[in-house]
């Protein structure tokens, strides 16, 4: 089963006239919809539909910033989502916010929050539990340097999220993200 949610880039990352106080939190509103009643409606409508019994699984998946996006879902809530698949994304809030920081970004910026986490957090046995990729190319439009500094920081933690950097021919567009979805899927499912 796939579904796609719509995102509130134009009022929070895409708004860069607005002010990254309101925009962030605008975001972090998002979020919680995403998790608190998106995940748990999905989860219904699988079984529902699809006579699935237990929990079915749900891997956010997208392509440039809706990419940043799937990561920060799966990195922030490894006890609701299953895995994740990262095409092209910027994994800073910097790209969005500038040098504005505050709590509410800091959350939703995985280079910063992933930098700093703990050797010992709860979280690391669930992220080693389930399968992620965080892929890039290197081509024209491409921005590879927060994937391979992510690259970093999950092989010092021990994380088994496969990080992979494709060819410098490999451009930040559609053609490229339908060959690396149907090349990462049949990984993420296990097959």
């Amino acid at each position: 089963m796939v579904l796609s949610i719509d995102t509130m880039d134009r009022e929070s990352w895409s708004d860069a006239q607005g002010d990254p106080y309101w925009r962030i939190r605008r975001y972090e509103q998002w979020v919680r919809y995403i998790v608190d009643e998106a995940a748990p409606k999905l989860r219904q409508l699988a079984r529902e539909y699809n006579g699935w019994g237990g929990d079915p699984g749900i891997l956010p998946f997208g392509c440039s910033l809706g990419a940043t996006h799937a990561l920060n879902l799966y990195l922030r809530f490894p006890q609701v989502f299953d895995g994740c698949l990262a095409l092209s994304g910027i994994y800073t809030a910097r790209y969005g916010f500038g040098d504005y920081m505050d709590a509410v970004v800091y959350q939703n910026s995985p280079l910063d929050y992933m930098a700093n986490f703990p050797g010992d957090h709860p979280y690391l046995e669930l992220y080693r539990s389930k399968r992620a990729v965080v892929c890039c190319g290197q081509g024209p439009w491409e921005l590879p340097d927060s994937t391979r500094r992510l690259g970093e920081i999950f092989h010092r933690l021990d994380l088994p999220i496969w990080v992979d950097l494709w060819g410098t021919d490999v451009a930040h567009d559609w053609d490229w993200w339908y060959k690396q979805a149907a090349y990462f899927i049949p990984y993420l499912l296990g097959e």
